[in-house]
């Protein structure tokens, strides 16, 4: 049981140590010497802990590579992947094997593993890969591990921008090869449906993902499972390779999250591997917490093989409107006051979701241009003389129709909006802004393309145009600004977003990219001085500070306000609700931050920055688990000590229950099995050291 005499408590970390220890030098595993013979069986124990049909995982196993490697090598060695590769330009079925051994600890060829581990940010070195295919596959592999004494890292698509996701040392189980989109349409179930965060608002159906699909994928699934009248959404990331599991455990934002919320309150069921091996669906009504613990809290209580979303319905069904404002140098500090009381004040603020750079803000509007321009109008925000005087051509392209170039003319101002697309389908807007963000210039970090996106997409080279880079005048062939809304280019981005292993769901080196001199990738994994944060709603001599400071050219990478809001701080774990921007690694700059603490919000302290754990920071970054969690982490950590005892699946940056010691579990919450056992074991000292 519990200790409140600090010495004791400090005994029984030490003899539990000790006793650890002690196992290791006999060279028994831990479990037998904390073993005891009159060990309580009076209740039934749960099959995730110690009582596990699959044998107790309170112990850890001495690492054994050796037999690691047989064991992966009798479930996976005679298998291979095989595989559509649409990567640049490719339409070849191709195969490789199906787990990698590091080349270090093994004969094996080493090719596959180092391509298999620069998927992810930076130059991780995981002990071995395993590329899964089935729920199946992913518990033969924690099996392994787990015998083995192995850590698990489990990897959706690779996106950890400090590569927490191939993490040193421990087994990867790879995901990629488990999104099916034409499972995930089939899926679709529409008796499932009913209001949703704000009032007015409803979801119309939900929708299953495999763990391995991505932004891109999930997009592809909602555009080719309804119809247009339907007015559907998927809740995605701007970045399309982004994998789903990795980008709804942190959270989740992106355009339409206004009236959708952050992507992990959709999420309805999970089905997960536990650390035994054993399969579990985890939903409000079957472990709870654990249902609790993955929404917002960053995951590392088992493997994810698949989530259900609620799908939410556009309220303006066949209209999406995607537009840039520019406000001018001088009226800049005015307009983003202006907006802030909008995000926060006008009712009608939860349809409008995007980004906001100082210089430049890019909106989805989910109804018509002339109903958007109307609001923004009325609330001051396309106020003439805070406009940018000298703006680009206009132009104005309506469901793939050209509808105007250069000057536009009403309804548009006459200066403050650059260009417009307005469609009927959500996956279409959405397809021009990933086009616009991230395959317009030399963009390699966000997708898989080569320097010919015509090439990439299969499209006519004259929907392409040649991008400067050095000397080079045509370093690379990219759509303009304009290619993006076209018909052609948004058709062929859906239609290799609809295949998982095209180039829109993979992001820097690819296994499956044999052409890689052309290619620059990123060869870091700096993020910033404290990743990603949520701010909240700021007094208005802050927002004047921070845009006359031009520090960072973004304030908002997305928009925090509506929906998510509604949902109560306890209700997730994920604890920053009443955010407005989405701030990413890039602003919290020096001065950035000297202005963010003088705000009352924050009162002069660091530790009440609301972090955004998506946009994780870098390794190191003090108190890090309050930046991210909050008031949560300690009920975070119970859970994970509930679920994982030993630690499989702890990486950096991560709530961690391994070192959560038996004097600090909170025993009422946690298997009798596993407190029964600790309190027997460090009564015994205590009582011996008296």
């Amino acid at each position: 049981g519990k200790t409140t005499n600090k010495n004791e408590q400090t005994q029984r970390k030490m003899t539990n140590f000790s006793t650890y220890a002690l196992a290791l030098v006999l060279g028994l595993p831990r479990g037998h010497a904390r073993s005891h013979p009159h060990r309580p069986r009076g209740r039934a124990r749960h099959t995730h802990t110690c009582g596990s049909s699959h044998g107790s995982i309170c112990s850890i196993a001495q690492q054994d590579t050796l037999a690691l490697y047989d064991c992966l090598s009798d479930k996976f060695g005679n298998s291979t992947i095989e595989y559509l590769n649409t990567t640049v330009g490719s339409t070849n079925y191709e195969s490789h094997g199906k787990y990698a051994p590091s080349p270090l600890d093994s004969t094996h060829d080493g090719d596959l593993y180092y391509k298999a581990r620069r998927v992810s940010y930076g130059s991780r070195n995981p002990t071995a890969i395993v590329f899964a295919e089935s729920t199946q596959d992913v518990v033969d592999a924690v099996n392994c591990a787990r015998e083995a004494g192995y850590k698990v890292s489990p990897r959706g698509r690779g996106h950890s921008t400090i590569g927490a996701s191939a993490a040193d040392g421990a087994l990867v189980i790879d995901m990629q090869y488990t999104c099916d989109v034409d499972e995930m349409v089939k899926s679709i179930d529409r008796s499932k449906n009913g209001p949703h965060l704000i009032e007015g608002t409803r979801y119309i159906a939900t929708i299953k993902a495999q763990a391995g699909c991505a932004n891109a994928n999930w997009l592809a699934a909602v555009y080719l499972g309804f119809e247009i009248e339907d007015g559907a959404m998927a809740s995605i990331g701007t970045c399309p390779s982004v994998g789903l599991v990795g980008f709804s455990l942190g959270g989740g934002l992106g355009d339409s999250s206004p009236i959708a919320g952050f992507a992990a309150d959709l999420i309805s069921e999970y089905e997960m591997v536990l650390a035994d091996g054993s399969v579990v669906n985890v939903s409000e009504d079957e472990h709870e917490d654990l249902y609790w613990a993955n929404r917002g809290g960053g995951g590392g209580n088992g493997v994810v093989t698949s989530l259900t979303f609620k799908v939410v319905q556009n309220p303006s069904p066949g209209h999406f409107t995607f537009m840039a404002i520019v406000p001018s140098a001088s009226g800049l500090a005015e307009w983003h006051v202006r907006f802030a009381a909008f995000m926060y004040d006008h009712p009608q603020s939860y349809r409008f979701g995007g980004s906001a750079q100082l210089a430049k803000v890019t909106l989805l509007f989910l109804g018509s241009l002339e109903e958007a321009l109307d609001i923004l109008e009325g609330a001051g925000l396309l106020d003439q003389g805070l406009m940018q005087p000298n703006l680009p051509a206009q132009f104005f392209i309506k469901n793939f129709e050209p509808i105007c170039a250069g000057s536009c003319g009403a309804p548009f101002p006459s200066t403050g909006i650059v260009g417009a697309f307005q469609t009927q389908q959500q996956a279409q807007a959405q397809a021009s802004i990933i086009c616009t963000n991230w395959l317009t210039g030399w963009k390699p970090e966000a997708t898989g393309r080569s320097r010919d996106v015509c090439r990439d997409l299969g499209i006519d080279d004259n929907n392409c145009e040649c991008v400067k880079v050095g000397d080079d005048e045509c370093y690379a062939k990219s759509p303009g600004y304009y290619q993006c809304g076209t018909k052609e280019v948004v058709d062929a981005m859906l239609e290799a977003a609809s295949i998982p292993t095209s180039f829109m769901s993979h992001h820097g080196y690819d296994i499956k990219v044999e052409d890689m001199s052309n290619r620059d990738w990123p060869a870091t994994t700096a993020t910033g001085n404290l990743g990603g944060m949520l701010l909240p709603r700021l007094e208005n001599r802050t927002l004047r500070n921070l845009a006359n400071n031009n520090d960072s050219p973004m304030m908002g990478s997305h928009l925090a306000h509506g929906a998510s809001h509604m949902v109560p701080v306890d209700a997730t774990a994920l604890p920053w609700r009443g955010g407005s921007y989405l701030a990413d690694g890039s602003f919290s700059t020096p001065n950035n931050m000297a202005i963010l603490l003088k705000d009352k919000a924050f009162g002069g302290d660091a530790r009440n920055v609301n972090g955004y754990y998506s946009y994780l920071g870098p390794e190191g970054l003090p108190n890090w688990e309050q930046i991210y969690f909050g008031g949560h982490v300690d009920k975070l950590k119970k859970i994970k000590a509930l679920y994982d005892p030993t630690g499989l699946f702890d990486k950096p940056m991560q709530i961690s229950g391994s070192n959560t010691l038996p004097s600090e579990v909170d025993y009422a919450d946690v298997d009798d099995a596993v407190a029964n056992e600790a309190a027997i074991t460090t009564d015994t000292y205590i009582r011996s050291s008296k």
